[in-house]
């Protein structure tokens, strides 16, 4: 984060900056929990850190469980994770070009 970039943006410019949400969509998804938020007097704001940290959380699960779903039907996660092979899906023309469910 460069030393300008606030620390905190608002609600919508959050939801339309990250996820492309309007402004009632991206108060839904605070309200929801979705959006990480910091109240201050009638004030809410989003902190940037949180919400980038809240990404990079997802993406990482989402990476692992991508391998796992992939793996389940090899025998071997650890032979197809260190690998990265092809993964056969269904029928023999059906293959998988790399794995972490980039197909």
């Amino acid at each position: 984060m460069s030393e300008n970039a606030p620390l905190t943006i608002s609600v919508p410019e959050a939801g339309q900056r990250y996820f492309g949400l309007s402004r009632n969509a991206s108060y839904m998804a605070a309200a929801r929990g979705e959006l990480p938020t910091v109240k201050i007097g009638r004030l809410l704001r989003v902190p940037v850190r949180a919400l980038e940290h809240m990404l990079d959380r997802a993406a990482e699960s989402k990476k692992r469980t991508s391998c796992n779903t992939h793996a389940n039907g090899l025998g071997s996660k650890d032979l197809h994770v260190s690998q990265c092979q092809p993964v056969r899906r269904g029928t023999i023309r059906e293959v998988s070009q790399t794995c972490c469910g980039v197909s």
